[in-house]
């Protein structure tokens, strides 16, 4: 059983996606999220990529949170109650992944008798190296790992200041492309293009980013300075 906690920001997100498209069996994901509007659209995304994948998935309010335990708990939110609570939930062995991170100047207490008697273990990622992005190019490439699922708003680099804002203060749910060439095209969120360039909406499929959205974009800002 895996929990994701913060499960409707970008990289709430993401892990939504790698659990629901790793291609193993018996796997049970669970996501909770405390903003609304991440959290129907990380229902949303999960919900039809579980029925897609067969894996069993809930999406949770995370003022309601789910019971465990859990036998992998990856933490999104830079809070240290949330890594202190998933120590209970967990289970024996269980693994519990503080990717957000805390500052190391916040001290918090936990239960560590808890932890030892359950065999716990904490660990934390800083970054990929070469072959864990090989592995992920070969399954993008090869069609197991849908990461256009993930792309929430387009820009050029006249956008990508305000992207780096809406990421601060979780204005967008997925990811922001920044395409260079689009010289003029100001941070512009997936459900707003149709605005701007409806010829690239035509080319989404079900509201998701796709190869052929990107082709069209490219083109029609093909030759602008």
């Amino acid at each position: 059983r895996i929990e994701i906690v913060g499960a409707g920001g970008p990289m709430g997100t993401i892990h939504v996606i790698r659990n629901l498209s790793s291609g193993l069996n018996g796997i049970d994901v669970v996501g909770t999220e405390l903003d609304e509007k991440r959290f129907l659209a990380m229902k949303a995304l999960g919900d039809s990529l579980a029925k897609e994948t067969g894996v069993s998935f809930t999406a949770v309010r995370a003022d309601t949170p789910p019971e465990g335990p859990f036998t992998y708990i990856a933490i999104m939110v830079p809070v240290p109650g949330l890594i202190a609570g998933a120590i209970a939930d967990s289970a024996e062995g269980g693994r519990i992944n503080i990717f957000a991170g805390v500052p190391v100047t916040v001290e918090h207490p936990i239960d560590l008798n808890t932890y030892i008697d359950r065999g716990l273990y904490f660990i934390g990622t800083s970054g990929s190296d070469i072959e864990d992005m090989e592995i992920v190019l070969d399954k993008v490439t090869a069609g197991s790992l849908n990461t256009n699922l993930l792309v929430g708003a387009v820009s050029g680099l006249d956008g990508a200041v305000d992207g780096i804002d809406a990421v601060k203060n979780q204005l967008i749910s997925g990811k922001i492309l920044v395409y260079p060439s689009c010289h003029g095209l100001p941070l512009t969120p997936l459900d707003q293009l149709a605005d701007r360039h409806p010829e690239v909406v035509e080319k989404l499929r079900d509201g998701i980013w796709t190869q052929e959205a990107e082709e069209a974009l490219l083109a029609a800002y093909k030759g602008a300075s």
